[in-house]
């Protein structure tokens, strides 16, 4: 709801699923135990361990515990939860096909560096 003072109230269903990924024991942990150990740690696994697959995969982890450890029962915060994993799969697919250039399904054609969405064609 935006009142006169600006956003008085928001949904938070996307919320809780997001602090658990980015914050404890998300990213956050992960970056933490990172600088804790630097003294064992090479370069590589200092750095979270080079890959994005590793700190995203830490971070879905961490989601899927907080919800076996019962922090999603609101089928609400459960649904943001499946909300994020949905919007990830949808950009694996979407950043496969870009580099592999397979057709858009849409039938336009192949993925370009040039193609924009119709909804971000007039910014």
């Amino acid at each position: 709801m935006v009142g006169a003072g600006g956003v008085t109230e928001f949904d938070t269903w996307r919320e809780k699923t997001t602090v658990y990924h980015e914050g404890v024991p998300g990213h956050h942990l992960q970056i933490g135990q990172a600088v804790v150990n630097r003294g064992t740690l090479n370069t590589w696994r200092r750095q979270l361990a080079g890959t994005s697959g590793h700190a995203e995969g830490w971070a879905l982890y961490a989601e899927r515990l907080m919800e076996e450890l019962g922090y999603l029962d609101d089928p609400a915060d459960r649904l943001g939860m499946l909300d994020g994993q949905r919007l990830r799969a949808a950009r694996v697919v979407l950043d496969l096909g870009v580099h592999l250039g397979k057709p858009r399904p849409d039938g336009a054609g192949t993925w370009t560096g040039s193609t924009r969405s119709s909804s971000s064609a007039g910014t």
